[in-house]
């Protein structure tokens, strides 16, 4: 694969004693480099070819099994073109094509894409969604990845293809006290029926919990609305459907009203007939 390195992104690099290196980038960004994520970007403006990397990084690591180290300088890869340093040139999706419809935890592979999918979503008034924060540099491949890596936001998308037909995100508990699972946005693409936004939902919270749960005992999921409209009923409606429902009402909670929070719990012997 072929890429185009942006010489002018980066604006200076500040290396430590230990190695470790501090790159302010063109967009008033920063990304903190070990040695050999500085290596990898020392090779970038002499290449174009992702090969060529690969040939000389596995020069300079041979101690390094080629498979590892291709995984490697892949992710870092991605990482520079999160941060606008690098544009990758004919990426293969090996279910690019598959017709099915695949659930998958937003990765540094998937910033733009999703980015793009939130953006449009966001512009689209007819795509039914649930978010609070209006700033489009929120949904930016930058802040996705850096909610994700502090560990505050998990997302997951839905997809044909390549076609991202729905997103959502989660605030996973790390008090190591609460039990609770936050949806934090809800997008969906237009033209969706009830029955299918209900059926992807459902596939997106599955392999969101499904990880998370493994890691933290997860009792119940919870969402909230700010305030009362035909779109949140909506949203309200398909959530019933999956079990949910109204856990309680904060009144005059907010400058807009009052606050609606909705729950489903996860265990068989709570109060749900229908746990996920």
């Amino acid at each position: 694969m072929k890429y185009t390195f942006y010489d002018n992104s980066i604006r200076y690099i500040n290396t430590e004693a230990s190695g470790t290196s501090l790159i302010m980038i063109e967009t008033k960004q920063s990304l903190v480099l070990n040695s050999t994520g500085m290596d990898i970007l020392r090779l970038l403006p002499a290449s174009s070819n992702i090969a060529e990397i690969m040939e000389k990084m596995q020069v300079r690591y041979p101690h390094i099994e080629k498979e590892v180290l291709q995984f490697d300088v892949n992710e870092m890869l991605r990482v520079f073109e999160i941060y606008g340093i690098i544009q990758i040139h004919d990426k293969i999706d090996a279910q690019a094509h598959d017709g099915e419809m695949r659930y998958v935890i937003a990765g540094d592979i998937d910033y733009k894409s999703v980015s793009a999918f939130l953006g449009k979503s966001i512009g689209t008034p007819d795509s039914l969604k649930h978010f609070q924060e209006k700033n489009l540099e929120y949904y930016s491949p930058i802040s996705l990845r850096y909610r994700t890596m502090s560990n505050k936001e998990y997302g997951a998308y839905a997809a044909i293809g390549n076609c991202i037909r729905a997103y959502m995100s989660v605030i996973s508990p790390s008090d190591g006290v609460s039990a609770v699972l936050l949806i934090s946005t809800l997008f969906f693409d237009e033209g969706l029926r009830e029955n299918e936004i209900s059926e992807l939902l459902s596939g997106m919270l599955n392999r969101l919990l499904r990880p998370i749960s493994t890691q933290i005992q997860i009792n119940k999921v919870r969402i909230a609305f700010i305030d009362e409209s035909i779109e949140h009923d909506k949203i309200i409606k398909i959530l019933k459907t999956l079990g949910f429902g109204l856990e309680c009402t904060l009144d005059a909670e907010t400058v807009n009203g009052n606050v609606f929070f909705y729950v489903l719990y996860l265990k068989s012997d709570r109060k749900s007939d229908n746990p996920l």
